[in-house]
């Protein structure tokens, strides 16, 4: 197989990729951590208020926050926010107990945008949140095999 001219080969051993965190932009930076914090309760990795940066441990990856003011600064322009009526982003996490995970988070104030389902045709159970700036959280677990 031939190399196209102008495309450089890239060996993908040396140059692998491998994602590391997902960031979320955000307005209100307390407000955003006290969320991730309080409410889903991710242990805080790092958090500055100064710089506008926080990041949560996952267990696999990490859930960065970002201010929208902090990257307008750090790329030197402008970041609009999204419509008020749009979810910017969407994140999910596995959970043991879908109906029990998500009484909890609305209990500690998350938002429902949509209460346990099961989805046969996915094998999964699921529910969906929003965070303080509109992002989906979505909650699921594995449908058990009596289901």
């Amino acid at each position: 197989m031939g190399q196209k001219p102008g495309k450089p080969t890239i060996n993908m051993e040396e140059h692998r990729m491998k994602l590391n965190y997902v960031c979320l932009l955000v307005s209100d930076m307390a407000k955003a951590v006290s969320f991730w914090r309080d409410v889903v309760q991710l242990p805080v990795t790092f958090y500055d208020e100064s710089v506008g940066f926080a990041s949560f441990n996952t267990g696999e990856a990490t859930l960065a926050l970002f201010s929208r003011a902090s990257l307008a600064q750090t790329l030197d322009k402008a970041i609009p926010a999204p419509a008020s009526a749009s979810h910017p982003t969407y994140v999910a996490f596995e959970v043991d107990d879908v109906d029990a995970s998500y009484a909890a988070l609305v209990e500690r104030g998350a938002a429902s945008l949509a209460g346990p389902q099961d989805r046969p045709a996915m094998q999964t159970r699921n529910a969906y949140l929003s965070d303080p700036d509109g992002h989906i959280l979505e909650i699921y677990g594995a449908l058990s095999k009596a289901e």
